[in-house]
């Protein structure tokens, strides 16, 4: 849509306003002029994250330092009817162009929170509350919380719970995609065997570790992805995992 050139055509002077053939060749001076401003100014929206997809997701996602490119493929996120995590809202519908072996390019809903959580990981002040709360971004939407346990042996586990897991956020996290950890931390990723329910844990009573009758086995979330459908348990004792 071409810009309105009323505002500019107005600070002509009256001596030369009537001239037909002055104005017209004006209007053909500064319409490209008029609209790229119109563009340059609404140019910002363009790479609003809230707005952008496609190609605007790929420059904010290069400014940030991820792309939408998986170094290993996700497998087991191709959406498929009653297969729990692969349901609708969930799977990834399989385009002809998409290899069998699982997905390598993030479609924009994916992408767009991994450049969320990015962001967020590019300000963090290392703080386990604050990775919380930018993880938390990613799982909120899918009914999902998370807590992180650090060890302090160079090692930390990320809790996820509240729900099953979608296969894509298991992938992501395993990829280090929504990586919140310090450099040289070895992080292992666990959910409940039974989704909703609190993790197990002695010596501790939360909505999200509990004992016995009430807690559930905790199972690696790096296994769970790969189609095993079940992972080695990390025992929890008084809310540290070993």
């Amino acid at each position: 849509m071409s810009a309105d050139l009323t505002p500019w055509l107005s600070l002509v002077t009256s001596e030369h306003a009537g001239a037909t053939r002055f104005i017209a060749a004006l209007s053909a001076s500064i319409q490209g002029l008029a609209d790229q401003r119109i563009n340059c100014l609404a140019l910002p929206g363009y790479f609003d994250l809230d707005l952008a997809e496609g190609q605007q997701l790929d420059v904010i996602g290069e400014w940030v330092g991820v792309n939408r490119e998986l170094e290993q493929p996700l497998p087991n996120v191709y959406f498929s009817f009653d297969t729990p995590g692969l349901g609708f809202d969930v799977g990834v519908w399989f385009s002809p162009y998409d290899p069998t072996e699982g997905l390598v390019n993030l479609p924009d809903a994916f992408y767009k929170p991994a450049i969320r959580s990015k962001i967020q990981a590019n300000h963090w002040d290392g703080l386990i509350d604050s990775a919380v709360s930018a993880l938390e971004l990613v799982l909120r939407p899918y009914g999902l919380g998370c807590f992180i346990n650090d060890h302090m042996d160079m090692s930390m586990t990320v809790g996820v719970y509240g729900g099953l897991v979608p296969n894509w956020i298991s992938g992501l996290l395993v990829q280090n995609k929504l990586s919140f950890k310090p450099e040289g931390v070895h992080v292992n990723y666990v959910t409940p065997s039974v989704p909703g329910a609190p993790l197990f844990g002695f010596d501790m009573e939360t909505a999200v570790i509990s004992g016995f009758d009430r807690g559930s086995w905790p199972i690696d979330l790096g296994v769970v992805y790969a189609g095993s459908g079940s992972g080695f348990g990390i025992f929890s004792f008084g809310g540290s995992s070993f």
